[in-house]
C-alpha cells in the first residue's frame, strides 16, 4: 500500500488526467469491439467509412498518442506550461475530431448527412496541429538540459 501511494504522489495530475484519457478511449475501443462480435452490427459499421474512420483514430490518437504524451510528463520529458498548454489543445482536437466521427458514423448508418462536417473535420485537424505546433515549440524553447535530444545536438 505504501508504494502505491509513492507511485500516486509521483506522478502530476496532468498526467493522471491524460491517462485516464487513454483508458476511457481503450474502454470505449474495447466496448465497440464486443458489439462488432454480433454479426449484424459488424455488417454495419465495417461497411460505413465514418465508422471505420472514427475507430482507428480512437485507438491510434485516443489510447497511443494520449498514453505516449502523459508517459512523457511521468518521466519529466518536459515541466514547460507550454508544453502542457499544447497537450491540453491537442487532445481537445482529439476530442472534437472523435465527436464529429461519432455523429458522422451514426447520422451514415440512418444515411443522414450532416451539412459542414468536412470542414469541421478539418477545424479538428488544424485544433491538432496547433497543439502539436505548441508542443514543438515548447521543446525547442527548452533549455539544453532539459532537451531530450541534447546530446545529439551537442
Amino acid at each position: 500500500m505504501n508504494n502505491k501511494n509513492s507511485i500516486a504522489n509521483a506522478v502530476s495530475k496532468q498526467t493522471k488526467i491524460l491517462w485516464l484519457f487513454a483508458l476511457i478511449a481503450l474502454t470505449i475501443k474495447l466496448l465497440l469491439q464486443m458489439i462488432s462480435v454480433i454479426p449484424s452490427l459488424s455488417d454495419l459499421t465495417v461497411g460505413f467509412r465514418p465508422i471505420v474512420i472514427g475507430y482507428l483514430h480512437l485507438v491510434l490518437l485516443g489510447v497511443i498518442t494520449i498514453f505516449l504524451l502523459g508517459y512523457f510528463t511521468t518521466v519529466n520529458f518536459v515541466h514547460d506550461k507550454t508544453f502542457f498548454k499544447g497537450i491540453t489543445i491537442f487532445v481537445s482536437g482529439i476530442i472534437f475530431n472523435e465527436i464529429l466521427l461519432m455523429i458522422q458514423g451514426v447520422s451514415a448508418l440512418s444515411y443522414i448527412t450532416i451539412p459542414y462536417i468536412n470542414e469541421l473535420l478539418f477545424l479538428a485537424a488544424l485544433i491538432m496541429f496547433g497543439g502539436l505546433f505548441v508542443l514543438n515549440a515548447s521543446l525547442l524553447n527548452a533549455s539544453k538540459e532539459q532537451r531530450p535530444y541534447a546530446l545529439l545536438a551537442s
